[in-house]
C-alpha cells in the first residue's frame, strides 16, 4: 500500500486514519466525523464503538463491546 506510519499528533492531516482500542489519543467525535465526510478513511478497531457512536450518531447499532481480561493460550505457529 505505500502507508508510512505517523504518530497522531491532534490533527486529521492524512488520507488514512487507524484508532487502536485503547488508544490515549484524543480524538475530536466532531473532528473525526469531518475527516471521514471530507474523504479521509478511518479504520476504527474494536472498543473504541462509543466514539464511533458518538462521531456519526445513528449511523450504527452496536451492541456492547467485549469484556477485558485474561485468556490462556498456546501459539502453535510462530
Amino acid at each position: 500500500m505505500g502507508a508510512v506510519f505517523e504518530p497522531f499528533r491532534g490533527d486529521y492531516d492524512c488520507d488514512l486514519l487507524f484508532v487502536n482500542c485503547g488508544t490515549k489519543d484524543h480524538l475530536d467525535p466532531g473532528q473525526l466525523r469531518s475527516f471521514v465526510q471530507s474523504g479521509g478513511c478511518l479504520y476504527a478497531s474494536d472498543l473504541t464503538s462509543g466514539l464511533i457512536a458518538e462521531a456519526f450518531p445513528r449511523a450504527f447499532r452496536f451492541h456492547g463491546s467485549g469484556k477485558t481480561g485474561k485468556v490462556a493460550a498456546n501459539v502453535v505457529d510462530d
